[in-house]
């Protein structure tokens, strides 16, 4: 149960830091757009 738990949780972070990563790299090419 604590490995599944571990591996969720570590699944969990790495999806919300690609997803951070990715808006970031939007946003950025947004704003180079707009400038």
């Amino acid at each position: 149960m604590k490995e599944s738990w571990i591996g969720k949780l570590t699944f969990i972070s790495v999806f919300t830091i690609r997803c951070f990563c990715f808006i970031g790299i939007v946003q950025t090419k947004n704003t180079d757009h707009s400038l």
